[in-house]
C-alpha cells in the first residue's frame, strides 16, 4: 500500500469516526462494501424514503376515495402528490446511484 492510499483509508476512517482496523474489516467482509457506519446510513436513508413513499401513497389513495365518490378536489391536491412522487423517486435514485457496483457474476437490481 502507497503512502497515499494509506492517508485516503486514514482520512475516510476518520471521517466515519472507526479505526482503520473497522474500516478494512467492515469493508472488506461486507457484501457491497460499505463499512457498518455507511449501511446505518443508507439503511435509515432507505427507510425515511420507504415512510415517505408511505405517507405519499396514502394521499394518492385519500385523494382517488374522493374522486371516487364525486368530490372535487382541492386546488394543488393532486400536483402535490405528484410533485413528491417526482422527489421521492430522484432521492430514491440518488441513494441507488451512490452504491458501489454489484460484485462480478452477481444481477444487478437494475
Amino acid at each position: 500500500m502507497t503512502e497515499e492510499q494509506l492517508a485516503q483509508i486514514q482520512a475516510r476512517a476518520a471521517g466515519l469516526g472507526v479505526s482503520v482496523s473497522r474500516l478494512m474489516v467492515d469493508s472488506t467482509l461486507t457484501p457491497a462494501g460499505l463499512s457498518l457506519p455507511e449501511q446505518h446510513a443508507l439503511w435509515s436513508e432507505l427507510e425515511g424514503l420507504a415512510r415517505l413513499l408511505s405517507a405519499v401513497g396514502n394521499n394518492v389513495n385519500q385523494i382517488a376515495k374522493v374522486l371516487n365518490s364525486g368530490g372535487a378536489m382541492r386546488p394543488g391536491e393532486v400536483a402535490g402528490a405528484s410533485e413528491a412522487v417526482v422527489r421521492i423517486t430522484a432521492r430514491l435514485d440518488a441513494v441507488l446511484d451512490s452504491l458501489p457496483a454489484a460484485p462480478s457474476g452477481k444481477a444487478s437490481a437494475s
